[in-house]
């Protein structure tokens, strides 16, 4: 059987016997709305199937107590790609089902629910299977290889099945709504990524695969932690803009490859790096991000709200999936005992260089300057995109720094630094070379 990228290398694990295939199949392929078998079988968004004959006769969603779901949402965001799609549904008849998203088997205008493709071929083999004296001895073996995803071709894991009838492991079709809102088989269309965040998966088929081939299964969930330790092993890194600690950044994540970082993100820590890029590469510093709120899209594409955590230097550089990851190494400030003497070594020096007391003052004086000269919409633009004024030192420095006008090359050169004093030293000076130039322009300008 081919293996995806990052599964073991190890033997495959040995096929059940035949009988207890059928038997499994038996006690799991029945219909939710009678428990009988299945009989042209449909999956619903829920992940529960039923015969498409129990389906026309289920009982409609009231329209007015039923509340919207993120189906209904996808829809309506998607427009006319969508006009004409029913929004009515169906209740699913399982009753600790009944009150949650209403199902709805099918998006495309004027097309009938299509049939569960997998669910069916495993339903031909059974009833071929009992039409027999016994068993056949390649049962297993013959149902198996229609249990594979037509992606990854291995074990379908957490199967998701579709309105058209296909199904694929839930991360791979992921990966593939990153590129086209379409299924990967027959391209019809499909609502996109937001839809099926919240889909389950498609109960029968995972029972059966787990109770029917539990070796196999096993083997496949391994294979999948093994994957998830590989990718996690190394930071993500978005390499877009600076970033500095303590502060926001928003970002309009739309390209398939940080789609997936930021899938995966979410899935472990909720962080990211970000690299400022340079000519001939990346910034060897930048700044540790946690995603603090990521709303998804109906198109897949993201709108995410993140804050700087912590500066970090760059030892090694690769490429997972597309997008960057690294060696990374955290980087703290130094003790407050070394800053300590770096501030008596100031004040004692001849001559004296200005305490860092009087240095905050001069950037408190700066914010000063901007909130009394800037524009209103440069003031309004400042809010939105760094947030109110920090009152706490450190976080204060690096808000200067991030509305001076000064190239972010050079504020990048901050990220180096692990004294929070010369950093501030540094700061100040921009102030007083921003003054010294055009003084007229002080808190009117961004970077």
């Amino acid at each position: 059987m081919p293996r995806s990228r990052g599964a073991s290398e190890e033997p495959d694990a040995p096929l059940p016997a035949s009988a207890h295939v059928l038997e499994v199949a038996r006690s799991v392929l029945l219909c939710v709305a009678g428990e009988h078998r299945l009989v042209d079988p449909v999956t619903l968004s829920c992940g529960h199937s039923l015969c498409k004959t129990c389906l026309s006769t289920a009982r409609r969603a009231p329209a007015d107590t039923v509340e919207p779901s993120l189906a209904d949402r996808a829809v309506a965001a998607l427009g006319s790609a969508f006009v004409g799609a029913s929004t009515d549904g169906c209740l699913c008849p399982v009753d600790s089902c009944r009150t949650g998203a209403v199902a709805r088997p099918s998006l495309q205008p004027g097309k009938n629910p299509r049939v569960d493709i997998v669910l069916q071929k495993t339903l031909e083999h059974i009833r071929r299977a009992e039409t027999a004296d016994a068993p056949p001895e390649s049962l297993a073996a013959d149902l198996l290889g229609d249990l594979e995803c037509h992606i990854c071709a291995t074990l379908l894991h957490r199967p998701l099945s579709l309105s058209c009838g296909h199904t694929f492991c839930t991360q791979c079709l992921a990966r593939s709504l990153d590129h086209a809102p379409s299924c990967p088989l027959d391209r019809s269309t499909l609502p996109g990524a937001a839809w099926f965040q919240s889909h389950p998966k498609a109960i029968a088929l995972s029972e059966l695969i787990r109770r029917a081939y539990g070796a196999t299964w096993a083997q496949r969930e391994a294979a999948d932690i093994r994957q998830r330790q590989h990718e996690s092993s190394q930071a993500p890194l978005f390499i877009c803009s600076l970033s500095m600690p303590t502060l926001p950044t928003s970002l309009h994540v739309f390209e398939p490859r940080y789609r997936l970082m930021m899938r995966r993100a979410m899935e472990t820590d909720r962080q990211f790096g970000m690299l400022l890029p340079v000519r001939g590469g990346v910034n060897s510093h930048g700044c540790m991000l946690r995603i603090r709120q990521l709303q998804l899209l109906p198109d897949g594409r993201s709108l995410v709200n993140s804050v700087g955590m912590y500066r970090f230097r760059i030892r090694s550089l690769g490429q997972l999936d597309g997008y960057a990851v690294g060696d990374i190494e955290r980087l703290d400030d130094q003790s407050l005992e070394l800053e300590a003497q770096a501030e008596r070594e100031a004040v004692e020096a001849d001559p004296p260089r200005p305490s860092t007391a009087e240095m905050l003052a001069q950037c408190r004086a700066f914010i000063l300057s901007v909130e009394t000269n800037a524009p209103p919409m440069a003031l309004r633009r400042i809010i939105q995109t760094f947030g109110e004024v920090p009152i706490e030192p450190t976080a204060l420095v690096w808000y200067v720094a991030a509305i001076l006008p000064i190239a972010d090359t050079a504020k990048a050169s901050l990220l180096e630094i692990d004294s929070p004093r010369q950093r501030l030293e540094i700061v100040t000076s921009w102030i007083k070379a921003v003054n010294d130039q055009a003084p007229s322009l002080l808190g009117c300008r961004m970077s």
